[in-house]
């Protein structure tokens, strides 16, 4: 992190009554605030100030239910959660320190399943906030498949391909059948359920290590700016693609449904979303940005990591669609 002046944020200092700040640390748009009250995390969000009021008021909902794996808001002077300034909003929680412990993958996926099962009660009036598959998602998946066709294509062409390119050719046969069964099965459910998820729940729909931070009691799922209310499943799909490296897909899923059982139609939903190859994407993203000569044996042995995963998904896709074709 690095040091920032208070200047542009007074207004917000003082609406929480940290006028006289010890320390303020800077990470992207969350700041670190060392103050006479305590260490607070002070976070800028886009979020519009009706999403994030209705957003706390059912993530509160769940901490009430007796959920510990969520931080409490840090009230203003006022008594408000929020602090609106221009087009931003802002909010604070206590500061947690991150401990450089092993993931306990088995509680993390648990609580993820108790966080879904809990929330589901709270967002079902919240019509207004579901999350539909429509045309446009299918566009979107079939441009990113587009896009690898091409890349596929340029890289038959080169004389001498790095061994990067090398490997997503030897393996663009398995990437691309895999984008090709979940658009078909996507434009399959938007046939049948109109694009609608079997049940709703609140989403985090940024399940990532960076989103998890701990102290010696426990740990907590922060950054829920980007939530919204869709399939249970779509969060489920996130984790097992970012943790399959911990447990095997199928045992990530087991321990999911110990907390929260899921629907037959969510299970084919599922595997929809686990067939979509995020990862993969994401390696290939980072490669066109470009790297150096050194970074380059790297590159390789992540992508040939992810199509490891890949394969090892595909088999739990195979069980969760067991009469997909092809």
């Amino acid at each position: 992190m690095s040091s920032t002046k208070t200047k542009p944020f007074t207004k917000v200092l003082r609406a929480y009554g940290w006028e006289e700040p010890y320390q303020i640390y800077r990470n992207k748009n969350t700041w670190l605030i060392s103050c006479p009250k305590g260490k607070f995390f002070l976070k800028r969000s886009r979020i519009s100030s009706k999403n994030f009021t209705r957003l706390q008021a059912i993530l509160d909902k769940i901490r009430w239910d007796g959920y510990t794996q969520l931080l409490p808001f840090i009230h203003t002077k006022k008594g408000e959660a929020i602090v609106s300034d221009d087009h931003d909003q802002w909010y604070a929680t206590p500061w947690k320190k991150t401990r450089n412990l092993p993931f306990q993958v088995d509680e993390l996926v648990r609580s993820l399943a108790r966080f879904h099962r809990l929330a589901e009660p709270y967002v079902r009036n919240e019509t207004d906030w579901q999350t539909t598959i429509d045309q446009n998602w299918i566009h979107r998946w079939q441009e990113k498949r587009e896009n690898i066709k091409k890349e596929k294509q340029k890289i038959e062409q080169e004389e001498f391909p790095s061994p990067f390119e090398y490997s997503l050719s030897k393996h663009y046969q398995t990437i691309d059948q895999s984008l090709d069964f979940a658009i078909r099965g996507m434009e399959k459910f938007i046939r049948i359920e109109k694009g609608r998820a079997p049940r709703y729940t609140l989403c985090h729909n940024r399940i990532h290590p960076s989103n998890l931070v701990y102290d010696h009691e426990d740990f907590y799922w922060i950054d829920f700016d980007h939530a919204s209310l869709d399939s249970p499943v779509r969060d489920l799909a996130l984790f097992i693609h970012r943790f399959s490296h911990l447990k095997a897909p199928n045992e990530l899923l087991q321990l999911y449904e110990r907390e929260n059982q899921l629907l037959p139609k969510e299970k084919r939903l599922l595997a929809l979303y686990l067939a979509y190859p995020e990862r993969i994407l994401k390696r290939m993203s980072q490669y066109r940005e470009g790297i150096t000569i050194s970074e380059e044996p790297i590159s390789q042995q992540r992508l040939e990591k992810e199509i490891e995963k890949l394969s090892e998904i595909q088999q739990l896709v195979v069980k969760l669609w067991p009469n997909q074709k092809g």
